[in-house]
């Protein structure tokens, strides 16, 4: 499953210019946040448009669990702590077809929005059992951080943070 932000609308304004400094934070299932966005700077309408974020598994298992969304306003100062602007939880599923994608608003328990896009795509009799993504051979990637958190399911692995595309060879289970 692909998640990819796209942007926010009308956040609150968290600093006393009466605007932002946004970024959110996306966890999938019920314990922890798996994902940190990027801030954007002095705005209560970012535009992240290639912030995208992977979890691989099966879709079916995948957009079963709830989405959770945090978004806060960063602090400059080492003093502060960041404020939080918002949050919601909502469910990914449920999916028609094997292969997808859709656009997701997410409204926030404050005020603002959030826009997602979707993806996921289920293995088929012919595709590996290992492979979940067959990114383009032209593409280049990029992965900042592979991790597996200590209270993930089993052959479930989790990409921390991911800016552009991701390598399908990173991606294979072992």
């Amino acid at each position: 499953v692909q998640l990819t932000l796209l942007s926010g609308s009308n956040l609150r304004a968290g600093d006393r210019n009466n605007l932002s400094d946004p970024y959110v934070k996306l966890g999938l299932g019920a314990k922890g946040f798996q994902f940190c966005s990027t801030v954007v700077w002095k705005t209560c309408e970012p535009v992240w448009e290639k912030e995208k974020f992977i979890w691989c598994g099966t879709s079916e298992e995948l957009l079963k669990m709830p989405l959770r969304v945090k978004v806060f306003d960063k602090d400059a100062s080492i003093w502060e702590s960041d404020d939080v602007l918002g949050c919601a939880t909502v469910n990914l599923g449920p999916i028609n077809g094997a292969t997808g994608t859709r656009k997701l608003e997410v409204c926030l328990n404050t005020q603002g929005k959030l826009q997602f896009l979707l993806n996921w795509q289920s293995l088929g009799d012919g595709q590996q059992q290992n492979s979940f993504y067959q990114a383009p051979a032209r593409v280049k990637h990029e992965v900042v951080h592979i991790s597996q958190p200590a209270r993930s399911k089993p052959n479930t692995k989790y990409i921390v943070r991911q800016r552009d595309k991701i390598s399908a060879s990173l991606l294979h289970r072992s």
